[in-house]
């Protein structure tokens, strides 16, 4: 577990400086954006919220700006990462997020800390038992009928956007990947306690909203 934490920060430190550059590329239409989707996505009255894995924080801040009274926190391994992120909130005078140098497996916030936590094209890069982890401590934040709201690829069906995405992330996502493109999300929430609400696809992407039930999961 040490020895992957490790390695998770030095390869994300690594790519930090570059990692903006797939949103740029990627979702330069907002309609096609995930990240878009989950600012409209987010219950109005939803006041606090957990960034699990922030990376350089393009969720969250694009939440923090869309409701300044809404409290958002974002927490990653990475000092690197967080280091952009503090950056580019402080550029985008988003005064109302919190960063934290943190493990998403195990914080030290309390239960039912958060009406919501989302995370962003994370859970793919963690072997099943880290994710699993992730997972619980996602069930473990949210206050009973708080929403998770996740972003992760889905792989496209047609056309030459199912051409590219066969070359790219495929030669450069860890070993599973292609298994995990077919999880079957229903069932995987449900195992953790959250019931699926809604699942919209974007360019290369998909956001899936998911509602904390009491007394559910493992």
């Amino acid at each position: 577990m040490k020895h992957y934490r490790f390695a998770s920060s030095l390869f994300y430190g690594a790519i930090a400086g570059i990692y903006d550059l797939l949103d740029v590329v990627l979702f330069r239409v907002p309609a096609r954006n995930p990240r878009m989707g989950l600012v409209r996505a987010l219950r109005p009255e939803i006041r606090s919220v957990i960034d699990l894995c922030v990376g350089t924080g393009a969720s969250s801040i694009a939440i923090a700006k869309a409701d300044e009274a809404r409290c958002v926190v974002g927490v990653d391994l990475s000092a690197k990462m967080l280091g952009i992120a503090s950056h580019k909130a402080e550029k985008a005078d988003a005064r109302n997020i919190e960063l934290y140098r943190m493990d998403a497996t195990a914080t030290t916030f309390p239960p039912a800390s958060f009406e919501a936590v989302t995370t962003s094209r994370s859970l793919h890069e963690f072997p099943p038992d880290l994710r699993d982890r992730i997972m619980r401590e996602a069930r473990r934040l949210v206050a009973n009928h708080g929403r998770l709201y996740i972003i992760e690829w889905e792989r496209p069906t047609r056309g030459l956007a199912r051409f590219i995405f066969g070359i790219f992330p495929l030669l450069f996502e860890p070993r599973g990947f292609r298994e995990f493109l077919s999880l079957d999300w229903e069932a995987f929430l449900r195992r953790y306690g959250f019931e699926l609400e809604r699942d919209e696809s974007y360019t290369f992407s998909r956001l899936l909203i998911a509602r904390a039930v009491e007394g559910q999961g493992e």
